[in-house]
C-alpha cells in the first residue's frame, strides 16, 4: 500500500493513512499558504533514471521540465515516462522519445532544441540509484 511507485511516494489511496497521506501532500505544497515551501528546497539526483520522471521531478538544474517547458509538455504522449525510458529511446534531434499529439509549430520546436540542449550534458551512472537531495538554500 505504501512505498515508491515510479520515483514518487505512494500515498495508499483512499485506503492509506490519513497522516501518510498529508506527508506525500507536502512535496506538492498541498496545505500551505503559498504552498511550494519543500519542492524548492528538493532535488533529484540521476543514477541510472529509473525513478525518476523525465517531464515533473526536478533533475535539471533544480526545475521540472513540465515549468520549464510547459507547452511541450502539454503537447508530450507520455507525461509519465522516466528518465531511463527517455533517453533509451533516444531524446537527442531525431530519437524516436518525443512522441506528441499533433505535429510541433515551428516555436515549438526551437522549444523543443532548447531541452535536447540542456539534454546534451546529461550523464548517468548505471550501478546507481536516483535519490533525492536536500538544498537547505536553494539557487
Amino acid at each position: 500500500r505504501y512505498g515508491v511507485e515510479r520515483g514518487r511516494l505512494g500515498a495508499g489511496g483512499t485506503r492509506g493513512s490519513s497522516w501518510w497521506r498529508a506527508i506525500v501532500s507536502i512535496r506538492d505544497g498541498g496545505g500551505e499558504v503559498g504552498g511550494g515551501w519543500f519542492r524548492g528546497h528538493i532535488s533529484k539526483k540521476v543514477g541510472d533514471g529509473v525513478d525518476t520522471c523525465f517531464w515533473t521531478d526536478p533533475w535539471v538544474e533544480g526545475t521540472p521540465l513540465c515549468e520549464r517547458f510547459g507547452r511541450l509538455f502539454h503537447l508530450a504522449e507520455n507525461k509519465s515516462v522516466t528518465v531511463a525510458e527517455m533517453f533509451l529511446l533516444g531524446w537527442a534531434a531525431g530519437g524516436e522519445a518525443w512522441l506528441w499529439r499533433r505535429p510541433l509549430r515551428a516555436w515549438e520546436e526551437e522549444m523543443l532544441g532548447e531541452c535536447q540542449t540542456l539534454l546534451l550534458d546529461i550523464s548517468f551512472q548505471a550501478h546507481s540509484s536516483d535519490s533525492w537531495s536536500w538544498q537547505s538554500d536553494p539557487v
